[in-house]
């Protein structure tokens, strides 16, 4: 029981809650850890992730083999954790190609309209 208390103490309980309150407080405090636990393991996991992809973006400049390689961009925007977050930069994606492939048009417009009138005109 001793070998226990400066775990829940770490958690949030009081020494005189754990020693002298009801045996089922400790459950929400060991629920708290686990998922302290688990969100330090998703943390960790995701620096991994980002470090991963940075030497991954670096490595064809790093190999002897290839003399001009080029070096990848890193990802520009955090990793999305949630379906929301997933959704919100598929939406972002999809109106920035849009809004290249609309430029790109106007351009494309502009350009032609430009030369009929000096077809049109000379």
């Amino acid at each position: 029981m001793e070998m226990y208390c400066p775990m829940y103490l770490d958690a949030g309980m009081t020494y005189e809650q754990y020693w002298d309150g009801d045996v089922e407080m400790t459950i929400p405090y060991r629920k708290l850890l686990e998922r302290r636990r688990q969100w330090q393991n998703q943390m960790l996991w995701l620096q991994g992730k980002y470090v991963y992809d940075a030497i991954y973006a670096i490595m064809p400049a790093l190999s002897i083999k290839m003399k001009s390689a080029q070096i990848e961009p890193y990802v520009e925007d955090p990793y999305p954790l949630t379906a929301k977050e997933e959704r919100e930069r598929e939406e972002r994606k999809e109106r920035e190609q849009y809004e290249k492939m609309f430029n790109y048009m106007r351009t494309f417009s502009a350009r032609n309209n430009a030369r009929f009138e000096k077809e049109k005109a000379g």
